[in-house]
């Protein structure tokens, strides 16, 4: 018996044998084994370059591994921003993480459903989900600035306590109690600021709840169903555009010298009111203009009330619709004020149930110029009504509004002094 035994080098131990029993073969057959042996050591050489090669590209992968491991090092020790994957279906925590990274600048990934608070101490945080439905129970900000959360859940909502910055885009907040909320708020913000953007935020009993000169932005999201308000200030302001508020009790509510802009904004089906301003507040409410897009009025439609103003509060109006509520589009108390101007797009205040503009006590009903486009028309009571002595309630400028622009309301055009008919 005659054997040929070939041995592999490289990175594999195994050795490869090839036995040809030649015992009673024809020479044919022998040299066609022959042939076959061959091929065998062909494919053998073939083998171990491929081996070799294979060599390099480890030592390569190895080499580009340490670089960036090192480069890692660099930028923690430098306060680079640190990358973290959490699995919470498997048990890991973001808390443990946030703890562990404490004082970095921390860039967080997680997945699942995560039963846990999140306690953010420090500034400079991006929690992130990798789906729309990951999610936390709620979160807590301790004089954090620059928290970034995106694109996940939160189950209860978001409390800060004073200097607090943050931003959320695509996030849902559930306000089911618990976790992260403050006072029924599903936000709250005091001395704090946050820019929301692409967010829902529902369930509550307020929506947002800012106070002591905090601020709030807000752009193309939804305040939804919160029982007392969607939007509550308290010497504090808002920035609202092209949001929706809706299925509150009122949608704005404004007191203690706070101030809100509406751009583009609808504010629709709340129980007591769209707006309400007290204590010396002011409401500015717009069209927005997106470019290379159709401008959009501000809307308040079907709410129990439009826009309520007391204690020398003000409200300037500039491509606003009020229509179809309840009550008075716009109602003015102590010393309150209504200006519109509507150079680019008409305000127009049309189908409420009660008067169009509502004015007592020392308001003021101020159109801006008479080249303004204004439209009060088809409401159930007067189109601006004033209320007569002791009120010395009263418009001004009164040929800016003629019966062209003030018409078609049931009870009349208007009882104020100076309105021209």
């Amino acid at each position: 018996m005659k054997c040929l035994v070939i041995r592999a080098t490289g990175l594999f131990p195994a050795v490869i044998v090839f036995v040809a029993l030649m015992i009673g073969i024809p020479e044919t057959a022998a040299g066609q084994a022959q042939g076959s042996t061959k091929g065998v050591e062909h494919r053998v050489t073939q083998l171990e370059a491929e081996i070799t090669s294979l060599q390099g590209t480890i030592t390569d992968l190895q080499q580009t591994i340490k670089f960036l491991q090192q480069t890692m090092a660099q930028l923690q020790n430098a306060g680079g921003m640190v990358w973290v994957p959490v699995d919470c279906s498997s048990g890991q925590s973001i808390n443990d993480v946030l703890v562990a990274n404490r004082n970095r600048r921390l860039y967080i990934s997680f997945s699942g459903a995560c039963p846990e608070v999140l306690n953010i101490r420090w500034g400079n945080v991006v929690v992130e989900g990798t789906n729309p439905s990951d999610s936390v129970l709620g979160v807590l900000m301790y004089s954090s600035q620059g928290i970034s959360l995106l694109n996940m859940t939160i189950v209860g909502g978001i409390s800060t306590n004073s200097n607090a910055s943050f931003s959320l885009d695509n996030v849902v907040l559930n306000g089911e109690g618990g976790g992260g909320m403050k006072g029924g708020s599903v936000i709250s913000l005091y001395s704090s600021r946050a820019k929301i953007s692409g967010s829902t935020i529902q369930g509550g009993m307020y929506g947002i709840n800012v106070g002591s000169r905090g601020y709030v932005s807000v752009t193309e999201s939804r305040i939804l169903n919160n029982s007392a308000q969607g939007v509550n200030l308290e010497n504090s302001s808002a920035d609202l555009e092209r949001t929706i508020i809706d299925g509150s009790g009122f949608g704005v509510h404004a007191h203690l010298s706070s101030s809100v802009t509406l751009s583009g904004a609808q504010i629709t089906n709340n129980s007591n009111g769209a707006i309400y301003l007290g204590a010396n507040s002011t409401a500015y409410l717009s069209v927005n203009s997106i470019p290379g897009g159709e401008p959009s009025p501000t809307v308040i439609r079907s709410n129990r009330s439009g826009i309520i103003a007391h204690q020398s509060s003000s409200v300037d109006l500039r491509g606003v619709i009020i229509e179809n509520n309840q009550g008075d589009g716009v109602s003015l108390w102590s010393g309150s004020s209504v200006t519109m101007s509507g150079q680019d797009m008409a305000n127009v205040i049309r189908g409420n149930q009660g008067n169009g503009i509502f004015a007592a006590d020392t308001s003021l009903v101020e159109p801006a110029t008479s080249g303004d486009k204004i439209s009060i028309t088809g409401n159930s009571g007067f189109g601006i009504y004033c209320v007569g002595p002791p009120s010395v309630s009263q418009l001004t400028n009164g040929p800016a509004l003629t019966t062209v622009s003030v018409f078609g309301n049931v009870m009349g055009q208007s009882n104020c002094p100076g309105f021209q008919n």
